[in-house]
């Protein structure tokens, strides 16, 4: 739906000073001015399409109008700032409170005369822009806010482009005073004095980027620390997770079939107030901590069973149909019914002992019995299985545990293609991956049409901020991935090699066009890997676990089987 890149940039700029029926300010009015300036000479906004309103001219009526012109004049690619300085009021209701922006014709005793901001984030929805940014510059309450990334975070920058975002900075909340002077500098407010300076390189990351995250959590930790300053900024997602980003230079791809991104972070501030967005998080570790709580782990994983079982056999997902937008709807429904049962998995397989670990076996047991039980199930009713083998493999891996991963692949399941004997989790991923890459749906994806991988590139970028938000990988995210792909597919070869038809084969991952295109520069992941069991013989712990049957002889076959297959896919 959305390119990885930008194509128009608008901006509404609103600075009040001068008010019909409210007290004065002295510099809302340079703050707007400054903002338009630093969005136009800075980072490629035209004069055109920004649009100033001051004093007189910013009627709620006029604030409004402008403000649902975006509506139209807006495409699905482009992005908008919002930034208004000026009054705020916040009005207790039945169901809390509820906060306005003051306009300049604006009456605290005649809430019409007043701007609802839910009505703003609402009318946002009917905005085709693919990211809007609200910056306030005023105090109220009544912000919902579903969560903010955790500081110190990291993401794909690509990604975050091909991603829907509506993300608000504000100064503070009803009870505090905000500073209209006073602030970093000279003639403007302590919030936008904090903000420009973020705009200018302040919040810049560590690869030069500007993103609404990397600004919010800058001006958060400059304005809750400055000493002049009453107030602490509120922040965060009000809808989608996609990052505006300010200073974007173009995408990062030169290979249209290599999954090439770039990772950026989110600034680390002192005390984030945040709530994490997996709610049962601290649940489970509070269960992981503690063997008593072995039977509570158990329940948890249990009625998250239900509930996802529940909702895979209730009509929750398109009609199969091979468009961009039903393909993309239906995924992003698999991952949200799954999201808690993930969350579980990736925490129980990072900080679990071996009996908290085996619980999981459940999961993979469950979720092949739903698939056995179903009829005519799609390829991409397959997507839970796949989805379930990075959740609890992958952190396996970060924590070297060869020997938990060794029982997750070689773990018995009932086989979802009518055969009644059993077989490992790992064929029946296996197959499951066959048989969602054989209907090439992920490539009528625009983002993946042209990739060596599409399922392995789609994975990489979907799963990765999960990753990072409960085990904060960083940079070794992309290396873990990489060497469990690899994993799955010289295990599933050695299987195939040594037990079915003596053909090598195995799922292939990102890893293969990094081993087949080193002329780009890429690391080669394969032979580090093959490299190191050379090296390390019986000593290998991947052999040590029971994998290749504990010997090297049948590993370095396989190795040299599957690096066949490699050189063989004439991908350059």
């Amino acid at each position: 739906m959305y390119s990885e890149k930008y194509n128009k940039s608008w901006a509404l700029c609103i600075g009040i000073n001068n008010y019909i029926h409210a007290s004065k300010l002295d510099y809302a009015v340079n703050d707007a001015k400054e903002i338009s300036e630093i969005l136009i000479n800075k980072f490629d906004f035209s004069e055109e399409n920004t649009t100033i309103l001051i004093d007189e001219d910013a009627t709620k009526d006029n604030i409004h109008r402008h403000y649902l012109s975006y509506v139209n004049k807006a495409e699905i690619d482009d992005r908008i700032i919002f930034f208004y300085a000026g009054h705020g009021h916040t009005i207790i209701g039945n169901r809390g409170e509820v906060g306005y922006l003051f306009p300049y014709d604006g009456k605290v005793e005649d809430i019409f005369t007043l701007l609802r901001w839910d009505n703003l984030t609402k009318d946002s929805e009917l905005i085709p822009a693919k990211h809007i940014l609200f910056i306030l510059d005023a105090c109220f309450s009544g912000i919902s806010i579903t969560r903010a990334l955790p500081n110190g975070s990291k993401r794909f920058i690509n990604d975050m482009l091909l991603r829907n975002g509506r993300q608000v900075l504000t100064a503070g909340k009803a009870n505090q005073t905000v500073s209209d002077s006073d602030g970093p500098i000279p003639k403007h407010s302590i919030f936008t004095g904090h903000l420009l300076n973020g705009l200018n390189g302040g919040a810049a990351s560590t690869n030069d980027l500007i993103t609404a995250n990397g600004i919010m959590a800058y001006v958060y930790e400059k304005v809750a620390k400055d000493y002049r300053s009453q107030q602490t900024p509120h922040y965060g997602f009000f809808s989608g997770d996609g990052d505006f980003i300010f200073n974007y230079k173009g995408p990062i791809n030169p290979v249209e079939k290599m999954g090439l991104d770039e990772l950026y972070d989110i600034p680390i501030i002192s005390n984030n107030i945040i709530e994490n967005k997996y709610g049962l998080l601290e649940k489970v570790k509070e269960y992981l901590a503690d063997p008593k709580y072995r039977i509570k782990l158990d329940d948890l994983i249990t009625n998250e069973l239900k509930i996802l079982i529940g909702n895979l056999n209730k009509d929750n997902f398109p009609a199969f149909e091979r468009t961009e937008n039903n393909i993309r709807e239906g995924l992003k429904c698999y991952e949200q019914i799954t999201q808690n049962i993930r969350t579980i998995s990736v925490s129980v397989s990072y900080w679990g002992d071996r009996i908290q670990k085996n619980i999981q076996d459940k999961i993979i047991n469950i979720l092949c019995d739903h698939l056995n039980n179903s009829q005519k199930v799609p390829a991409v009713g397959k997507y839970p299985i796949i989805l379930q083998m990075y959740c609890i493999g992958l952190p396996l891996l970060a924590v070297n545990d060869y020997e938990g991963l060794y029982q997750l692949l070689n773990l018995n399941v009932v086989p979802y293609d009518n055969n009644t004997q059993s077989e490992s989790f790992l064929l029946t991923y296996a197959k499951a991956y066959s048989d969602l890459d054989y209907t090439k749906i992920l490539t009528i994806l625009k983002e993946h049409e042209r990739q060596y991988v599409p399922i392995n590139e789609y994975l990489f970028k979907t799963l990765q901020p999960m990753f990072e938000d409960i085990l904060f990988l960083g940079n070794s995210y992309e290396q873990l991935y990489d060497r469990f792909e690899i994993l799955l597919g010289l295990i599933h070869a050695d299987i195939w090699g040594n037990k079915k038809n003596g053909r090598y084969w195995g799922p292939l991952g990102r890893y293969a066009w990094k081993f087949t295109g080193r002329g780009f520069g890429s690391i080669n992941p394969f032979s580090q890997l093959k490299n190191e069991a050379l090296e390390q013989k019986n000593n290998w712990p991947i052999l040590k676990a029971g994998f290749f049957n504990s010997s090297f002889e049948r590993a370095q076959k396989t190795l040299e089987e599957f690096e066949g297959n490699l050189l063989n896919l004439n991908w350059f």
